[in-house]
């Protein structure tokens, strides 16, 4: 899981944007001498990987995409989370943010809550002005690599929409709705989410 620029160690590279993300971890392989990787990516991470194919298809084995904003951003809904951002203590929109991550991570959700408050209210502002910006819609059916598109089923409206459209879209897509959970469930339900992206992997490999 790397910084992507713009985020915790990696502010000095920011400002954020989906484009230098993905080329930004295209690099990262490249250094690991890695020819194709599976990519994960959750919530923004999710258009990141997709823009990951679309400049070098050939690197991607799968995508996996996970409570991901919709293909083509609507600027004006992303307004209403930047305005909440802008108004309300950095402190407690990240309490609000991890509420339902069970106390087994507390380490973690500790240390994930300093890289947010390292990125603070403007970089997040940014992302959520990249996320809102993204125009994917009409490359989609370009994706030729085996795709699971994850959603949580206790997720945002636009999150639900964006995954039904995105698993309809790709024509080697599958969906999964995962019952009771929220948006960063990896960590609300990390046994099943790994358990659900191991089969996949494993599924893609022996087809390949």
């Amino acid at each position: 899981a790397p910084d992507l620029p713009g985020n915790a160690g990696s502010i000095a590279s920011g400002p954020f944007t989906m484009t230098g993300a993905a080329s930004a971890t295209l690099d990262l392989l490249r250094e690991r001498g890695r020819e194709t990787a599976h990519l994960c990516g959750l919530s923004d991470g999710a258009p990141v990987a997709l823009h990951m194919y679309l400049i070098e298809p050939s690197r991607v084995a799968s995508l996996i995409l996970s409570g991901s904003p919709p293909p083509t951003g609507h600027p004006f809904l992303m307004m209403i989370p930047r305005i909440i951002l802008a108004a309300l203590p950095l402190d407690t929109l990240l309490n609000l943010l991890f509420k339902d991550i069970p106390s087994t991570y507390e380490e973690l959700v500790e240390a994930m809550k300093g890289d947010m408050r390292r990125v603070g209210k403007q970089g997040l502002s940014t992302m959520l002005k990249e996320a809102g910006s993204i125009r994917l819609r009409e490359h989609l059916r370009q994706i030729n690599v085996s795709t699971l598109v994850l959603c949580g089923s206790k997720d945002g409206r636009g999150e639900r929409q964006a995954a039904q459209e995105l698993a309809a879209s790709i024509p080697h897509a599958e969906l999964q709705i995962i019952p009771e959970a929220g948006h960063i469930w990896n960590l609300e339900r990390p046994e099943l989410f790994t358990q659900i992206l191991m089969d996949f992997v494993q599924k893609v490999e022996v087809t390949a």
